[in-house]
């Protein structure tokens, strides 16, 4: 798949909460150790797509306080997240990883699911952007960037996996 401007990359979720230590769903050393290797391979990509007049968006997985929208799976999962007052919206959490920190023009999206689209914006800035082809990459491969990818292509979006810039743990 070629980079062009109907293209975009799709950076799911790369954010404290998830890749750094200290991050309230960073389990563990092992955890964020499984998922840095994956953070030069984004950049490479980001930065291709870029040159290229492709858009880069990123997902960011959040909350309100409160957690309102939280889902029963959520809290099911991940009562650990507020029970330390987690991936709230405006915290260290919720913020991209410096090494993949977003640029002038990147669209940041605020999700609240597994599925970038849902309860999103993410479709209609895709299509005033006239992007038909998404490249996704970033964490959890087997939740959040299987879930988002299932959706794009429901949608009637060509979908690629970076296979190399995506990370489970």
């Amino acid at each position: 798949m070629s980079m062009a401007p109907d293209l975009a990359v799709l950076v799911v979720d790369m954010q404290n909460g998830f890749c750094s230590l200290g991050g309230s769903l960073a389990a563990d050393a092992s955890t964020v150790a499984r998922y840095a290797p994956v953070i030069p391979q984004i950049q490479g990509l980001c930065g291709a797509a870029r040159a290229s007049g492709a858009r880069v968006i990123y997902t960011c997985h959040g909350y309100r306080p409160g957690y309102p929208e939280m889902g029963h799976e959520l809290r099911t999962l991940h009562p650990e997240v507020v029970q330390a007052g987690g991936m709230v919206w405006g915290a260290w959490d919720t913020e991209i990883v410096d090494e993949l920190a977003p640029q002038q023009h990147d669209v940041i999206i605020r999700k609240s699911r597994f599925d970038s689209f849902l309860g999103t914006d993410l479709d209609l800035v895709l299509r005033a952007g006239h992007v038909s082809r998404i490249v996704v990459c970033g964490v959890s491969t087997n939740v959040c960037v299987e879930t988002t990818v299932r959706s794009a292509s429901q949608r009637g979006y060509e979908v690629a996996v970076a296979s190399d810039a995506t990370a489970a743990s």
